[in-house]
């Protein structure tokens, strides 16, 4: 086994627990819940975080430059449609180009590429 394809073993080992719980997380939402976080009109930098996350995952690897709080509940304008694209999400093929990193995550003004429509 070379060094790399240990180096890949160890990250994939200490991600899996990660995705275990990611996966249990969204298997709790429900439409209510989301329909109740859209209705924040200023919430918690950890959730327009998560909202900016979302946007960035699902754009098709280009980057939204709209990654603000109303790009979020624009995103999740239709509960049931949101709900769905999560639970659905590939995420074994997330595109390289896709970049979630914390600048590619930080808001960025409010010239809009990616809504529920776009992206979803």
């Amino acid at each position: 086994m070379s060094a790399f394809q240990a180096e890949c073993e160890r990250d994939l080992a200490d991600a899996e627990p990660i995705i275990l719980q990611a996966e249990a997380a969204l298997d709790s939402l429900n439409k209510k819940e989301l329909s109740e976080l859209k209705s924040f009109g200023s919430p918690a930098a950890e959730i327009v975080a998560v909202a900016a996350a979302c946007l960035v995952l699902t754009c098709g690897g280009k980057l939204p430059r709209d990654r603000d709080w109303n790009a979020g509940k624009k995103m999740m304008a239709d509960v049931n449609s949101f709900l769905s694209s999560l639970k659905s999400f590939d995420k074994d093929n997330v595109p390289v180009g896709a970049g979630v990193t914390r600048r590619a995550v930080g808001s960025r003004g409010s010239s809009g590429c990616c809504t529920s429509s776009g992206a979803l």
